[in-house]
């Protein structure tokens, strides 16, 4: 009688252990499963952070390609009116020696 209620209580014992290891495995599946939707999301954040970087990068660029124009700009407008000063100077000479 002893032993039949010593069973008893292993065969229950046994059975939580057994039920706790089924909602042990089955939380491990559940975190298994977030783990891989959260390593998705970071590839496509990864996938996005490049894509942000790249049009950056690229817009940096066109900013300095800007800027070399305008750079450009600036040595033609001096290069002109060098050269309008230059014809000024020659107008003015020419208009002398008219009214000479």
């Amino acid at each position: 009688s002893e032993q039949v209620e010593m069973s008893k209580n292993l065969m229950m014992e046994k059975k939580e252990l057994e039920d706790k290891l089924e909602e042990a495995n089955s939380k491990i599946l559940s975190l298994s499963t977030e783990k891989n939707e959260i390593s998705q999301e970071e590839t496509e954040i990864d996938a996005k952070l490049i894509m942000i970087t790249k049009e950056r990068d690229e817009a940096l660029t066109q900013v300095q390609e800007k800027e070399d124009a305008l750079g450009e700009a600036d040595v033609k407008i001096v290069n002109l009116e060098g050269e309008i000063s230059n014809l000024r100077s020659d107008l003015s000479s020419v208009e002398a020696k008219l009214h000479s």
